[in-house]
Order: C-alpha cells, then structure tokens, then sequence
C-alpha cells in the first residue's frame, strides 16, 4: 500500500525577491504622501498657533489702546510676554518681575525652579521646526526660543514697521492698510538655540532684532539652523514661511517672492500700494 504524497506549497526565492521588490516599490509611493499629509497637518497646526498669537495682540490692544512694544530698550523683555495673559498663561506671567534694570541679570539670580523659561508655551513653536521644543541653560538662565518674530520693518534701524524696540504702535498707525502690512513672520530656530529668546531678548544690536523682532531687510529665502540664518525670515515649511498681518490672518509667503514686494508689506505707513493674496 502506497502512502500518499501530500503536495507542498509555498515561494520560491525568485518569487520571494519578487514580492519584497513590490512592497518596496509600494512604501517608496506611500511614505511620500504620508510625510506630505504629516507637513500638511503640521502647517495647519502653525497657521492656528499664528491666528492665537494675532488674537491675543489684538486683545491687547483692547486694553490698552496700542499694541505692546516690540522689545523694551534696556530691559529687553520681549512682546512675546507681554501678551501671555491674552494666551491664557496669566500664571507663567505673574512670575517675571518687570520692575528690574536688566531681564538678563534678573534671571541669572532666578534658581532654576523659579525661571520662567522653564516653562513652555507651546503656541511659540512651529510643530515643523524640530528645535521648537528643546531648551537651552545660560548663564543667564533658561531659555526656549521661538520660531514667529515681531516684524520691525525694512531695515534693522528705520523702526518703521510693526513691532521694534520702543514701538507703540496702534491701528491708526498702519496707513498702508492693516491687511497688507506684516506684523510677525516665521524664522526658524537655530540649532544652537542662541537666537529667538522670547522672554529676554537682546539680539545682535541691543534692541532684539533677531532674537524676537526682525527686519525684511535681507528677505525671505531658504534657510538652515546652523546659525548663518538668524537675520532673515525662513520656515522649516517647504518653499515658504507664514506671515502674520496686522488684520489678524495669516498667509504663506513663498521664497521666491518679490524682495521690493516684500518690503513694502513689512512698512505700516509706507505709501505703497500692495495687492497680493499668499500661497
């Protein structure tokens, strides 16, 4: 009596290498269009925190009268914290002293515990930018950048745009029309995280440019976080940064837009006549 042979089935390894080829070819299709979903939900994400921050400057001039100023002269302490009780961080707030000479030498007294710039506010960090979240221990205390300064103007000096060191400025000041005018723009946070402090803001001329507040006057272009790409404007976004306008929206500018466009946009009382819709 003969046994039965049973018949075996399975892969041969040409048809294993061909099946692992396919999946391949499949992954290289899908992982593109995962990480374009992910950039979409983060650039979303961005745009929302940028409308929180226009919300709580608008509330702020509510209450009193003008916008804060962009950066104080001396003390440094940046417009970032004066609008954190309009972003519900009214606890965060009620421990920085602002009655001392210097924001800088007030925190290097501060034990770390007591550091406000321990404390993240997460609206102040693109999702994209993977140096949002990480903090950086000076002589001078703790410090979390930010990726959105206050836009000063054309150049560093001229003061004229919205937000500078000893600005106070209101609606009434932006007569080149508040929906055309740049009031804070996105600059990526450099590795070192030695640029973009939002607490105390001392920048390279004293006055916070680069550190909270920043002019146009070297554009928007592509940029990296190896510290050669503080003083102009640049996202973590492909091929463009968010601006936000004085009017409360937001809109992605793309790096190849025009240079004498752009700086007319960042002038509040320029004369300039602008007609543009973002990306």
């Amino acid at each position: 009596m003969s046994r039965a042979r049973l018949a075996r089935s399975g892969f041969t390894l040409v048809e294993l290498l061909v099946v692992i080829a396919i999946i391949s070819v499949l992954l290289a299709m899908v992982l593109p269009a995962v990480q374009q979903v992910r950039e979409a939900a983060r650039r979303s994400q961005c745009r929302n925190q940028m409308k929180q921050i226009g919300l709580a400057l608008h509330n702020y001039h509510d209450a009193h009268g003008a916008f804060p100023i962009g950066n104080v002269p001396g003390t440094n302490f940046a417009y970032q914290t004066m609008i954190l009780p309009q972003l519900d961080q009214t606890a965060l707030y009620s421990l920085i002293n602002f009655n001392v000479s210097s924001c800088f030498d007030w925190k290097a007294t501060l034990a770390p515990a007591a550091d406000p710039g321990q404390f993240p506010v997460g609206v102040y960090g693109c999702p994209s930018d993977p140096n949002s979240s990480r903090e950086t221990w000076t002589a001078s205390g703790i410090y979390r950048p930010t990726d959105y300064l206050g836009v000063s103007g054309t150049m560093p000096v001229d003061f004229d745009g919205a937000l500078y060191s000893r600005s106070n400025t209101s609606f009434r000041d932006f007569l080149d029309g508040t929906s055309t005018t740049l009031m804070v723009g996105e600059r990526g946070i450099p590795a070192t995280l030695d640029h973009g402090w939002p607490i105390c803001a001392y920048g390279v001329s004293g006055d916070g440019d680069s550190d909270n507040v920043l002019s146009v006057f070297h554009g928007l272009q592509s940029g990296r976080p190896d510290s050669f790409h503080n003083m102009h404007f640049w996202s973590y976004h492909p091929q463009s940064a968010h601006f936000l306008f004085v009017d409360g929206s937001v809109k992605a500018l793309g790096y190849n837009m025009d240079d004498h466009l752009l700086k007319s946009m960042s002038s509040r009382a320029g004369g300039e006549v602008v007609s543009f819709d973002g990306l």
